[in-house]
């Protein structure tokens, strides 16, 4: 049973819901009003086909074979306080439940196996009795359930003789290695997180940081030599699927994809934010959606930089970033109102503050930073007359004593 697409036009991850009594492989059902999204509704569609087309059902797998997804496919990350407590609970009712499934990734120079005569169940066990080719295929990585399967493997190194421990019922897909194939498994695992936000929330540092991992490995499947039209076509693609999947709105989608392209230091110091990595963590309250951060468009990274570092050494909180960011643009805005007056037309703050010192004053420029904020004046509003007329006296000011040093100098001479 596959996604059910007719007549729905715009999907509703709000009523996603399981349909897996009639079906060995788990699939995912949307329900919603008149689509508007067909893009989506593509995208769903196909994963599902992808999906069922890697489906060899379900099976035992052992639990030492178990691993968690390798990054480039990972749809969430591990914490550990969640996993210790999974297994306290599985200990508790001696029970796990089945909803996990995992991708055995098969060799390149092998031909796929034909699920007409291929069972899943017996390849494991054989496949216990030939080491070799377990070592080619290189384990099974979890696609839905890491947390479980990180469990389980507590309680059968805590356990080893009890064979409730010994092996996890998993869907197992099969599929070669591709970014392409890394893209569709990762898909798949966020679906499966939205899906079950009512049990457990996608955290918005878990969507962070696997943003930044598909920013990154886009950079890497395109190479150097792609043209940015190319990137910027498949960073679009990308864009629009994960928005899909997380089942955001444009402007909350956009803030965070802004943050995870972040780069270098920059994105160092963001992500030890996002994941608490700070000076008296114990304190400090982790971000819960991307409000502390919409204010550092367009700061330079230098100086965004600095008031990152603020956050991580423990001098600011992130209310009071958001304000030194807010600050920040306030102060560059009248600073620029400055420079571009056609008396003073100056490139630099620097050079301006040397010939024009009343008008470039710091506290002038405090003043009227502060209106800024305390109106909350809309980039696009000019500043009042009263600015304009004050700046004029003080530009005349500064002309006066230009002319009377001149003066003096030509007495000298």
């Amino acid at each position: 049973m596959l996604l059910q697409l007719s007549n729905i036009t715009e999907l509703n991850l709000g009523h996603v819901r399981d349909i897996t009594s009639n079906s060995h492989l788990s699939c995912i059902v949307l329900s919603g009003r008149t689509p508007k999204a067909s893009k989506s509704a593509s995208h769903f569609a196909e994963l599902n086909d992808i999906i069922a087309s890697w489906s060899h059902g379900r099976a035992r797998v052992p639990t030492e074979w178990l691993k968690s997804p390798e990054e480039v496919f990972r749809a969430r990350f591990t914490l550990m306080n969640d996993v210790v407590e999974l297994s306290e609970s599985f200990l508790a009712f001696m029970s796990v439940h089945d909803n996990s499934m995992v991708v055995i990734f098969w060799p390149d120079d092998k031909p796929l196996p034909n699920k007409t005569n291929f069972s899943i169940q017996r390849f494991i066990d054989d496949l216990r009795q030939r080491p070799d080719e377990l070592k080619e295929l290189d384990g099974c990585f979890a696609i839905i359930g890491d947390h479980t399967q990180l469990a389980v493997g507590i309680l059968h190194d805590d356990f080893p003789k009890n064979p409730k421990w010994a092996s996890l019922s998993c869907e197992v897909l099969i599929c070669k290695r591709s970014f392409q194939n890394y893209r569709h498994l990762k898909s798949w695992g966020i679906l499966d997180n939205v899906k079950g936000q009512k049990r457990t929330l996608v955290s918005f540092q878990s969507k962070m940081l696997s943003l930044h991992d598909d920013m990154m490995s886009l950079k890497e499947q395109m190479g150097d030599d792609c043209s940015a039209k190319d990137f910027n076509r498949a960073q679009v693609s990308l864009k629009e699927n994960r928005k899909a999947e997380y089942a955001m709105g444009t402007n909350s989608f956009n803030q965070l994809w802004t943050l995870a392209a972040k780069t270098g230091e920059v994105w160092d110091e963001l992500r030890k934010i996002f994941t608490g990595e700070v000076v008296n963590a114990h304190k400090f309250k982790k971000p819960r959606s991307a409000s502390n951060f919409t204010s550092m468009g367009n700061i330079p990274d230098e100086d965004l930089l600095v008031m990152l570092r603020g956050v991580t050494c423990g001098r600011l909180s992130l209310k009071q970033f958001t304000d030194e960011c807010k600050a920040y643009k306030a102060t560059a805005r009248v600073q620029r109102e400055i420079l571009s007056h056609t008396d003073i037309s100056q490139e630099s703050w620097v050079d301006a503050q040397e010939e024009f010192p009343t008008a470039c004053d710091d506290s002038f420029v405090a003043i009227w930073c502060q209106y800024i904020l305390t109106r909350v004046l809309p980039n696009k509003s000019p500043l009042p007359a009263e600015f304009h007329g004050m700046l004029q006296e003080k530009i005349a000011a500064d002309r006066y004593v230009q002319q009377q040093d001149a003066k003096l100098q030509a007495v000298s001479a």
